[in-house]
């Protein structure tokens, strides 16, 4: 399936797949919440949008709008493409030979290292806002990108799986893909009088697409274990085969959903081939006439 996706202006956030790792997970004893497969899986299928700079909100009261003390807005700068010069061929190096070279002795070819462009000239600043303090406790972080997804496609934008902040939780929302405006990623604030920092660099916004007829074509068929022995019986075996590893060799888990195997080593289900690599928008940032930040 092809996305359209459309920037706003012309430095929009970073979208990058979502990454598997997260702070607490690497603060975990051993980092042992990586063990975790379904975990990690969910932690690396969809993308994130990073945020650019940071931003500093606080909630004074349960019916008020948030007020931003940092980060309202920032500097974007449209560059000069600078001619690039090449490097200078070194001199000869010296032989390790008298007259001729060795038999079979091949002249090694030279690149020349790559020489740093000038300094851009900035032809150009605007400002824009990122904080949009316009519902009741709830902060909008601009995201100033358009996804289009296609007929019977929707966009699923939430925070990042797995992600956390104190004081604040991201909203989630579904967005059709026939939608002409660009996203804004809404964040509930639940203490009041405590300054709020979204740092820069973070995952602000997760986001997948999903197809708008597919959950209602879902049918539900119910059983129980009961009713199946041998399910129970395989169950029953590799719960304690799961115990027995916990106790000989703790912190260390039987790896099932990994490998495919049961506890005998036979093969119950696929190997796990890793997680997915997906495609992300690029653009050539700070180039010709593309805007680029600007350090205040």
């Amino acid at each position: 399936m092809e996305v359209n996706v459309i920037r706003n202006h012309q430095n929009p956030p970073e979208i990058r797949q979502c990454r598997p790792r997260r702070d607490w997970m690497d603060e975990s004893y051993k980092k042992h919440a990586y063990k975790c497969l379904p975990l990690t899986a969910a932690n690396t299928h969809g993308w994130e949008v990073v945020l650019q700079q940071d931003v500093t909100v606080i909630l004074d009261d349960w019916e008020t709008i948030p007020r931003v003390l940092e980060g309202q807005t920032i500097t974007h700068g449209i560059f000069q493409e600078q001619p690039e010069e090449e490097a200078p061929p070194p001199p000869p190096g010296k032989r390790r030979w008298i007259g001729n070279p060795p038999e079979g002795w091949v002249e090694p070819v030279h690149v020349p290292e790559s020489v740093l462009p000038l300094e851009p000239e900035i032809l150009q600043t605007y400002e824009r806002d990122i904080p949009m303090p316009s519902i009741v406790g709830t902060i909008s972080l601009a995201v100033d990108w358009v996804m289009n997804p296609g007929e019977g496609y929707s966009t699923f934008i939430s925070g990042p799986p797995n992600y956390f902040m104190d004081g604040v939780v991201p909203l989630t929302a579904m967005i059709p893909g026939w939608w002409p405006d660009p996203f804004a990623m809404n964040w509930r604030i639940t203490t009041l009088n405590t300054p709020i920092t979204f740092p820069k660099g973070m995952p602000y916004m997760w986001f997948t697409f999903v197809k708008d007829d597919f959950l209602p074509d879902i049918r539900f068929n119910v059983s129980g274990t009961w009713n199946d022995p041998e399910l129970m019986e395989e169950r029953a075996s590799y719960g304690l085969a799961k115990d027995t590893k916990g106790i000989e060799q703790p912190w260390v888990w039987m790896g099932g959903l990994r490998t495919g195997l049961n506890e005998h080593g036979e093969r119950v289900g696929p190997k796990h081939e890793g997680h997915p690599i997906l495609d992300v928008p690029t653009y050539e940032a700070g180039r010709g006439s593309v805007w680029d930040e600007v350090d205040q």
